[in-house]
């Protein structure tokens, strides 16, 4: 009779741990779902304060805000002396650069297409000025591929080609349309 007693009790015993390992399991799952959560609503405010950062920047950096208005509103022009206007050319090639940075952004994934639309007015914008800053990326585009680098607007410029946001003979050197604006190459 004692046997049988020792042999229900450790078999209760036994009951109970698994019991107990199942609860804590249930726990450490709960937990986790929550933790997970918890991280995926932390990443989407800072990818939002990062979204916002890069719109601030944008439309409120002097140089940016300056030029921008200035390509928008059809009073910049590439022409020879461009490349001689240093000052000039520095806040053209920082909004470029930051336009193909957002460009990169949203071929990698890293900004959504919603994210992307806050950008985009701006990107279609700058690209479809085809009288100036479509020559400067076109001068850019065929000196760097002359010359065996990429360019470093080569998102913005990828993405002008892949949204026709750039005249269809673009990648072509001989291009009718900005042979007169050949300064590069």
């Amino acid at each position: 009779m004692l046997g049988l007693i020792n042999i229900d009790f450790t078999n209760f015993i036994n009951i109970i741990a698994i019991l107990v390992n199942m609860l804590m399991l249930i726990t450490v799952i709960i937990g986790g779902v929550f933790g997970l959560i918890q991280w995926i609503h932390s990443n989407r405010i800072k990818k939002s304060e990062f979204v916002n950062q890069i719109t601030k920047t944008l439309r409120s950096d002097i140089n940016m805000a300056a030029i921008s208005y200035k390509i928008e509103y059809r009073k910049f022009e590439y022409n020879k002396e461009f490349h001689s206007d240093y000052k000039l050319q520095y806040k053209v090639d920082m909004l470029l650069s930051y336009l193909s940075y957002i460009c990169y952004l949203f071929k990698n994934g890293i900004i959504n297409n919603d994210e992307f639309n806050i950008f985009k007015y701006n990107v279609n914008w700058i690209c479809k000025d085809g009288d100036n800053i479509q020559p400067y990326l076109w001068n850019l585009y065929h000196f760097s591929k002359k010359n065996g680098f990429i360019c470093s607007f080569y998102c913005l410029i990828d993405f002008g080609i892949e949204n026709k946001l750039f005249d269809d003979d673009f990648e072509k050197e001989t291009c009718e349309k900005y042979k007169d604006k050949r300064y590069l190459f």
